[in-house]
């Protein structure tokens, strides 16, 4: 009998362990799946978030590739653009960038033999694209004088939309061409002497084209305004040429810019119509020359100039122009 006992105990054993073994191996699953697991949730995550930097990484490419090359922030260029160099008195090159906002106050003084012209001109710029912006200009005058006449008062009101259709930019230049046009309302007084307003509305179209490096700022721009007729009186047509170019006398980046220009302003006008009648007594070609200062911070846009008329052939009997004083404040929201 122990034999048949220990025969059975010796058979009973391996079958034991046997089963041992498939538990075993049951449970080995169970803990790899929980540790698998954790390892299976960290590439979901990251693979949610790989698409969301990417998709962020192409918005800001965009948004630099609209903005076009970065400058170099020397000379011309230390400054934003709203706060980059534009003309005294040429009209247009003020393309301030998107959402911008800037307060201007500019002046014109025109004095002569027994003629004296005031002009004072609150005016808003706002950037409603990187291209496109609109000025709108509210003048008046604090008093002209004219043939022992005064006068003063509102002028007319003018909004102006300006389209930059072509733009090249590299690191250390920009070329830029525009087109301008602008409308005026006619709150002045055609009546007065000197007249305030041309008493109709009155178009302006014009282009401009602009070259700025680090140093040296150059432009061209050509246009004509239109009066429109009131009761057979319509003042005449103008024709605008004009050129400038500026040097950077020096600049600090992000803190200011300071610099000089030079501008050829030339107007042709055609003679008056009075009551149906040509005014002989009117029209002609004028051009000045205006040295000026431009000085700019972040915030602030200061420039004023002497100009000096080199060419006044005018027609008939009329006062000539000796001296004019320009300036401009502005102010960047």
């Amino acid at each position: 009998m122990k034999s048949y006992l220990f025969i059975l105990l010796f058979l009973a054993i391996p079958f034991s362990c046997f089963g041992e073994e498939k538990e075993l191996e049951k449970e080995k699953p169970q803990k790899e799946e929980k540790e698998e697991k954790p390892q299976k949730e960290k590439p979901q995550k990251e693979e949610k978030e790989k698409p969301q930097k990417e998709v962020a990484e192409k918005e800001e490419n965009e948004k630099t590739a609209k903005k076009g090359p970065k400058h170099i922030p020397v000379g011309n260029f230390a400054l934003p653009t709203s706060q980059q160099i534009a003309p005294l008195v040429a009209f247009g090159q003020l393309v301030v960038g998107e959402d911008v906002l800037q307060y201007y106050l500019t002046g014109n003084f025109f004095g002569g033999n027994k003629t004296f012209v005031s002009i004072l001109t609150p005016g808003i710029v706002y950037g409603i694209t990187e291209e496109v912006d609109v000025y709108l200009q509210l003048p008046f005058s604090p008093g002209n004088f004219q043939d022992k006449q005064c006068s003063a008062g509102v002028r007319d009101i003018l909004l102006q939309a300006e389209y930059a259709y072509y733009t090249c930019e590299t690191c250390c230049y920009t070329n830029q061409a525009t087109i301008v046009a602008n409308i005026t309302y006619p709150t002045g007084d055609p009546c007065k002497n000197p007249s305030t307003g041309f008493g109709a509305p009155s178009f302006f179209i014009g282009g401009t084209l602009s070259h700025v490096d680090l140093w040296w700022y150059g432009f061209l721009s050509a246009g004509a305004h239109f009066p429109t007729e009131n009761h057979g009186t319509k003042f005449g047509d103008d024709y605008l040429y004009q050129f400038g170019y500026e040097r950077v006398i020096c600049a600090i980046t992000d803190q200011m810019v300071f610099a000089w220009m030079v501008e050829f302003d030339g107007t042709y006008s055609k003679k008056d119509r009075i009551h149906g009648r040509f005014d002989p007594n009117s029209g002609g070609n004028v051009v000045f020359f205006t040295p000026s200062l431009w000085f700019a911070t972040r915030r602030w846009i200061v420039q004023g100039g002497l100009g000096f008329p080199i060419i006044q052939n005018l027609h008939g009997k009329q006062r000539k122009n000796d001296l004019a004083l320009f300036f401009i404040i502005g102010y960047n929201l």
